[in-house]
């Protein structure tokens, strides 16, 4: 990997935008300041703490936003060489899109790094420099993934949320999966890791605890109940409600 052009917290002048073109390297840019940037012929709005990585050939154009009365602010760096092309495909990062991580903190941490190899140019420079870059990345492909996790996590946990509030809901994985953004196998398996069961077997749990709360309550007759826990008939009630506790509805009301 060779880095051809780099530079520090960078400051631009008031208005000013970086010089439109397309290069024959990556540019990767990480910005202290908010910005604006073209993305598939549009500009769109980017944050303090953002990265922007443009392919080689691909349009880079940036600057600061219509509201900043200072210039905006960056560290970047241009990457040349086919070893950066297939780290990237390795782990893959957003492509001229501006992304965030969690815990920027160890990007400025290796930036400052490889800034200081590049001035020093000395002996072991370059490879210490490709050892950085392959460190920053994998940091960024993982703080990515983690944000991916935890956002699939709380779409979990909100999905179960709701089993356990309106158990008789017409649940089925195919929605449950939807909703994860996962497809139904990789949604079951993430689901039984969080709850040790499976989630049409979680609903059923609790479908039949809300029964028991019900034959309790005697209130509603053993076919209203099946009905108010979401079965589908009263015979796969009574079944799946003797297979879970010994006894059948009438029986488990019964003996109360």
């Amino acid at each position: 990997m060779d880095i051809r052009a780099m530079g520090m917290s960078f400051s631009h002048k008031k208005g000013e935008f970086c010089r439109k073109a397309q290069y024959d390297e990556y540019v990767f840019c990480c910005f202290e300041t908010p910005f604006v940037y073209l993305k598939n012929g549009k500009m769109e709005k980017g944050n303090a703490g953002d990265i922007l990585i443009n392919e080689p050939k691909q349009t880079v154009y940036h600057g600061p936003t219509p509201a900043m009365t200072k210039g905006f602010k960056n560290d970047w760096m241009h990457i040349k060489g086919e070893d950066f092309k297939n780290l990237l495909k390795k782990y893959p990062l957003p492509i001229g899109e501006a992304f965030s991580v969690g815990k920027p903190y160890f990007l400025r941490e290796h930036m400052g790094k490889i800034f200081a190899e590049y001035q020093l140019c000395g002996e072991g420079s370059a490879e210490l420099i490709n050892c950085f870059i392959t460190e920053m990345v994998i940091n960024l492909y993982r703080e990515i993934e983690n944000q991916k996790s935890e956002a699939t996590n709380a779409a979990i946990a909100s999905i179960r949320r709701e089993i356990l509030r309106a158990p008789e809901k017409k649940w089925s994985l195919k929605n449950m999966a939807s909703v994860s953004g996962y497809s139904v196998s990789r949604f079951c398996e993430i689901y039984s890791a969080m709850y040790k069961n499976a989630p049409m077997r979680d609903v059923l749990c609790e479908r039949i605890r809300l029964a028991k709360r019900l034959l309790c309550s005697g209130q509603a007759s053993v076919t209203q109940i099946s009905e108010m826990c979401g079965f589908s008939s009263i015979g796969h009630f009574s079944k799946t409600f003797k297979k879970q506790t010994g006894k059948t509805p009438t029986e488990y009301m019964n003996k109360l």
